[in-house]
């Protein structure tokens, strides 16, 4: 059985929720990389790197995994995730 996710990041020394992650992936890739896909930013070597240390680096979790936050981010689109809105 695979971990949940709130357990891989609380191993990785983060110690927020799920929601921040997500909001947090979300906004560093519309920030970073707002005219890519998700998938050439995964697949590229430095802008992976880029995008990943700075998730590491806003989350304060620098153990967390290079996979798990690209994965992470795949995920949002493909799960239909969207940040929740004020007033909303």
């Amino acid at each position: 059985m695979r971990p949940r996710h709130a357990d891989v990041l609380k191993e990785s020394g983060y110690a927020g929720d799920l929601e921040t992650f997500r909001e947090t992936l979300a906004a560093v890739k519309a920030e970073l990389y707002p005219d890519i896909t998700d998938e050439i930013l995964a697949f590229g070597k430095e802008t992976s790197a880029t995008y990943c240390a700075t998730v590491r680096k806003r989350l304060n979790a620098p153990r967390l995994g290079r996979v798990f936050i690209l994965k992470g981010l795949i995920s949002l689109r493909k799960h239909g995730w969207r940040p929740q809105t004020v007033g909303s």
